[in-house]
């Protein structure tokens, strides 16, 4: 009896072992998390999650992250990924992801400075060059002066020979008396615009310089310098991969 007793206690734990067994665990999860979810309780859903690594938890927890509306929550699920050991790349394409689907520039922009530090950056930098270079430029309220000014210098000696310029170039003037008056509008949205690119600029290793041709720019860098990135993860990949193979190896031998 004490035999047969043994046998069906191993048999549990093996079976609690499993893939099977843990992927039941982690589908129960799942369920809790989206009755949690439904009911608004966003924060306690999430951290149902925690730990989980299957495919259709990861995705998930990445949806948290780029769509929840409570930012800290948003925040949460993605450290909760950043956590995860990541040997493949794997977890970093599901980050990559999440930055391409946040909901809005500053949810990018927040998530752009936290990730400036990843192993893996080429996933992370397409789709960062790809938001950047898509976007346009925003002019800080100097350069927005610089512009208009031109534009009133170039109108004005034509302007004596056709007076209808004169009331555009009024409008001109206005637009430079608003702009003074009001410049804090322009120059935060630049400030964030180039706080963006100093977080590229760091996950890449390299600094940008930001000006109106930034956006095509860093579009042609990206072009010459992927494949660079690219076979750089290819590197690291390798790398974890030894280290991880090792650490089984020392972990086997104690």
């Amino acid at each position: 009896m004490r035999f047969i007793t043994i046998i069906f206690a191993l048999a549990a734990c093996v079976a609690a072992n499993c893939p099977s067994a843990r992927a039941s665990e982690e589908a129960q999860k799942r369920t809790e998390f989206n009755d949690l979810y439904k009911k608004g309780q966003a924060k306690e859903a999430l951290e149902k999650l925690a730990g989980c690594r299957e495919p259709d938890s990861l995705q998930l927890i990445a949806k948290v992250a780029a769509g929840e509306p409570n930012q800290s929550v948003a925040t949460q699920a993605l450290d909760m990924l950043m956590g995860l050991d990541d040997v493949d790349s794997n977890i970093a394409q599901i980050i990559a992801r999440v930055f391409q689907g946040a909901t809005s520039f500053d949810r990018k922009l927040a998530y752009a400075e936290k990730l400036s530090g990843m192993a893996f950056k080429y996933h992370t930098l397409a789709v960062m060059v790809q938001y950047v270079a898509g976007m346009d430029y925003p002019e800080s309220s100097k350069e927005a002066l610089d512009r208009i000014q031109k534009e009133i210098d170039s109108l004005s000696g034509a302007a004596r020979k056709d007076m209808g310029l004169l009331s555009k170039i009024r409008g001109l003037e206005k637009q430079i008396e608003d702009i003074k008056k009001n410049p804090e509008p322009l120059d935060a949205k630049h400030g964030k615009y180039e706080s963006l690119v100093a977080s590229i600029g760091k996950l890449a290793g390299t600094t940008f310089k930001v000006d109106r041709k930034f956006p095509k720019f860093i579009a042609a860098w990206w072009g010459t310098q992927q494949a660079d990135f690219l076979n750089q993860d290819g590197i690291t990949i390798a790398l974890k991969r030894k280290a991880a193979a090792e650490a089984k190896k020392q972990a086997a031998g104690k």
